[in-house]
């Protein structure tokens, strides 16, 4: 994790209300993969009702905006 942590750091923020526990588990290795699939918005929503049945908890979790500071924000 904090292998991670220190890889990520020029690009990897949190914002304060995000919890040390939160931010450990989103800089876990045992997560640090297959976790995330990006697509246009548009089909987001139609994408998610058809693996619905193999996947009930699959989320849209964020989106995609023009770079900032930092390349990943969790809010």
């Amino acid at each position: 994790m904090y292998n991670n942590q220190d890889y990520l750091k020029d690009i990897f923020k949190t914002e304060s209300t995000i919890s040390q526990k939160m931010n450990d588990v989103l800089l876990d290795p045992q997560t640090s993969g297959g976790l995330l699939l990006s697509m246009p918005e548009k089909d987001a929503k139609e994408y998610l009702s058809r693996i619905e049945f193999y996947t009930p908890w699959a989320r849209i979790i964020g989106h995609v905006t023009d770079k900032k500071d930092y390349s990943i924000i969790i809010k």
